[in-house]
């Protein structure tokens, strides 16, 4: 894409004109290199500072009615050279008009930037008022970037919640599921994502939050940047967490404790690059993740108890190869229906 085109696309992008078609072109555009996301975010940046200058309009016509100060004494009289009085009152009315015009031109400039501002405030609340939902099935993953760059990244089973066009005080988005965000900095807009119990905000940093309605827990783990984690406790208020690199926050929704410990970023970050990763997972921890996964159901033969767990990493295998191996080391034999696995033991 040439240099004109990505421009238009930008440009269009910020004033929310875009179409799904110019969304995914900026969008593959953004992802192919990192300076490609560095320009984006400078002209990002520099479009919301002139936009904020638009929101100060007090300012702006306080600014021009200073510079449209009445002349000093409009037809005042020189002692050393007394003009005829009629030539006076023609200066003095030639002054008048002049001043009348331009008050009357400045305070129309004063209307029009007024009502320029009211008009792209609604547009904005209206935009901001509207939630998208991006919602992946089992058996999928999915990429994109947000409306103030940031680029996302969901896992299978996961929903994201979040504006058309994030407003000028912050950008919070809604998480079930997990995610991977690389989020764009913005030091005056804080980056909130509310997981269940856990609310997270950063200013520009790399993070994982895994926060499945259905797991025991939400953990947030942070590569980079700092990021402030709140949640509230039943009966001791509000806890809050500051997060520093290679640190990981769970939080056990059981209990409403929380526990901040190091993490393994390649255990942690596994499922962005295509791996399949378990530790000490047992039987129902294997099963959900394999449904998530593969994006099929699982029926396990009643009195099945596998106690062993197991520890291992698959990348990118079929789902044939990772039961194979599960059923080797765990002692049960299966069978894949169209998208039904079922479990049994083994009959001896």
């Amino acid at each position: 894409m040439d240099d004109e085109k990505i421009y238009r696309h930008i440009a269009r992008k910020l004033a929310g004109e875009t179409t799904p078609d110019d969304d995914q072109l900026l969008h593959e555009w953004l992802i192919k290199r990192k300076a490609n996301r560095r320009l984006f975010l400078s002209i990002q940046q520099y479009w919301y500072h002139r936009h904020t200058e638009r929101r100060h309009v007090e300012i702006v016509k306080n600014r021009l009615l200073r510079r449209l100060k009445l002349p000093e004494a409009p037809g005042s009289i020189e002692f050393t050279r007394i003009r005829p009085l009629h030539t006076r009152q023609n200066t003095l009315y030639k002054t008048l008009v002049k001043i009348a015009a331009v008050l009357i031109a400045g305070m129309a400039l004063v209307w029009w930037l007024h009502h320029y501002y009211e008009t792209y405030l609604q547009q904005q609340q209206q935009l901001a008022a509207e939630d998208l939902e991006k919602v992946v099935p089992y058996g999928q993953k999915a990429a994109f970037v947000l409306d103030d760059g940031t680029m996302v990244k969901l896992n299978s089973g996961s929903k994201l919640t979040f504006p058309a066009k994030f407003n000028m005080v912050n950008r919070t988005v809604t998480l079930e599921g997990e995610a991977f965000f690389e989020v764009a900095e913005e030091r005056e807009r804080p980056f909130i994502v509310k997981s269940g119990s856990l609310t997270t905000s950063v200013l520009g940093t790399v993070f994982n939050i895994k926060a499945y309605p259905e797991d025991r827990s939400i953990q947030v783990a942070l590569l980079s940047g700092k990021v402030r984690i709140e949640h509230e406790r039943p009966t001791e208020g509000k806890a809050t967490y500051l997060l520093l690199p290679d640190e990981m926050l769970t939080y056990y929704k059981s209990k409403s404790q929380s526990q901040r410990t190091g993490f393994d970023a390649d255990a942690v970050m596994a499922w962005k690059n295509k791996t399949l990763y378990f530790k000490d997972a047992d039987l129902a921890e294997i099963v959900k993740t394999l449904e998530r996964w593969y994006g099929v159901s699982f029926l396990i033969d009643n009195g099945l108890s596998i106690e062993r767990k197991f520890t291992g990493k698959f990348e990118n295998r079929s789902l044939e190869y990772v039961l194979n191996v599960l059923s080797y080391r765990s002692d049960f034999e299966y069978a894949i229906t169209n998208k039904t696995v079922t479990i049994k033991r083994i009959n001896r």
